[in-house]
């Protein structure tokens, strides 16, 4: 967490979640004990710790919390219902929402007290139908800072494409009005606080940076100085695909989720004859060491999702959300990061993790398989030789297009099982990406779809880049 400088009257707290590349907002009013938290992930308990117990003030006055929703979320699930199991939290978003489950519908303009200042709810339709910004107003009516979801972000805004290609295009044009004119009433010196940010697959045209003023965002970013809507529209639509799990996402934070509680639960430790059973029942075995430890050596089928980058969108993206799951990590920090990932998209069928982790399996005297791994001066070397693997460039179709090894084959992570028949058998594969993550994630993949002769590429794209850059490959996608 980190707090953003507003005003000492009051404490605003940012809380990054980086494998969803979200952000979400505490609101403290310490003299008057009320908070706000808005857009909420499912683990909640961070929002609460810090401040002890809810009656702990000097008169016994409790906390009065508040959850407030920017939009129905599409990539997490959210904590709304958790902090009103956990403080009796008011969930709080816009009319259109229309959520099944207790809350309360804010019309365009309205305001909620917290303390002496208010938030006012602005309608800014565009990245769903019935988004929200809530503009935080101090006790002299002074707009502060703008809360602003996916509505807008630091150098772009949310992705309209959500409800399928026939809404896209209107969706655009909402949001074009959203920005253009809802929110061209806000003044330049108000600190901007989105949601979506760098690593989001919502996102669009955004780097790392997580905070920004409405007066910078003015001078640079793109679809803020779009000179018609047409151009915005030209911008906002040039998107890649989102994770699978998106689809479902929005039907469970309408209907409410589970509430379980605001710590993700602790993976539970299984013996190996539990682990095997589970196995056997159809539960995939998630490997979420590192690629390294994974490469050494692992259980034949299993997939391979670091815990330490965004295992919970290729999780999310490759396997269905009703199907159990098993972990194999190198420790309990592993094992508690990957069950937080996966408890935070509603991935709730996490069986355990293998007491022991690989060190019980070799115990048992159980097979291994390894996978060979290259930096990109050997696959330089192989290229030239009479043992030259075929290169399957797993990125994007965007990124392969501004720039790609001569030869490779692009087939994206995501359509890669459903495309594996265009790839040899009897040759070696030499799997890439741009720095290596998710060319662990598609060796296992290939593995799980029978094919024996796979290398994992450990240094990705930009290594080739920076040592071969007069060999590049550069496409312009056909008009």
């Amino acid at each position: 967490m980190e707090r953003v400088v507003v005003d000492p009257r009051i404490e605003v707290t940012q809380w990054v979640a980086p494998e969803l590349g979200n952000s979400s907002y505490r609101v403290l009013l310490p003299d008057s004990r009320t908070a706000a938290v808005v857009d909420p992930v499912r683990d909640t308990y961070g929002y609460l710790a810090d401040l002890g117990s809810q009656e702990d003030g000097q008169d016994g006055r409790r906390w009065t919390w508040k959850a407030l929703e920017t939009h129905i979320h599409n990539d997490f699930v959210s904590g709304g219902r958790e902090l009103a199991a956990a403080v009796g939290a008011e969930v709080a978003t816009g009319t259109l929402a229309e959520l099944s489950f207790e809350h309360r519908a804010l019309r365009d303009a309205e305001r909620i007290a917290l303390g002496e200042w208010e938030l006012e709810a602005l309608a800014t339709p565009g990245h769903t139908p019935e988004h929200v910004s809530y503009l935080l107003r101090d006790p002299e009516d002074r707009p502060r800072a703008l809360f602003s979801g996916g509505a807008l972000m630091v150098g772009g805004a949310a992705r309209t494409d959500l409800f399928g290609p026939a809404r896209a295009r209107p969706l655009a044009r909402d949001l074009y009005r959203s920005l253009h004119e809802r929110l061209r009433k806000v003044p330049s010196d108000v600190l901007l606080l989105p949601t979506h940010g760098g690593g989001s697959f919502c996102a669009t045209g955004t780097g790392d940076r997580r905070r920004s003023t409405l007066r910078e965002e003015r001078s640079t970013n793109p679809l803020l100085r779009a000179r018609s809507m047409e151009e915005f529209v030209a911008r906002i639509l040039e998107q890649g695909p989102f994770p699978r799990y998106y689809l479902g996402m929005r039907k469970l934070n309408s209907g409410g989720a589970p509430v379980l509680g605001p710590r993700s639960p602790q993976p539970r430790a299984l013996p190996l004859d539990r682990f095997d059973r589970l196995r056997a029942e159809g539960a995939a075995v998630i490997d979420t060491r590192p690629a390294e430890a994974y490469d050494a050596g692992h259980i034949p089928g299993s997939l391979a999702v670091d815990a330490d980058g965004p295992l919970s969108a290729w999780v999310g993206w490759l396997l269905p959300p009703e199907r159990p799951l098993v972990l194999l990590p190198s420790n309990e920090r592993e094992a508690e990061e990957a069950g937080r990932q996966l408890f935070r998209i509603g991935f709730d069928l996490v069986q355990g993790a293998l007491a022991g982790g690989l060190a019980t399996w070799k115990a048992a005297g159980r097979a291994l398989q390894t996978t060979r791994t290259v930096r990109m001066r050997e696959l330089a070397r192989l290229l030239s030789t009479e043992e030259s693997p075929v290169v399957v460039d797993v990125r994007e179709s965007h990124e392969w297009f501004e720039g790609h090894i001569p030869g490779s084959l692009n087939l994206p992570l995501a359509a890669l099982l459903e495309r594996s028949h265009e790839l040899p058998r009897d040759i070696p594969l030499a799997v890439h990406c741009a720095a290596g993550y998710r060319a662990t994630v598609a060796a296992s993949l290939l593995e799980q779809a029978g094919f024996s002769k796979v290398l994992r590429v450990s240094d990705g794209y930009e290594a080739w880049k920076a040592r071969n850059s007069s060999r590049l490959s550069e496409v312009a996608p056909q008009e």
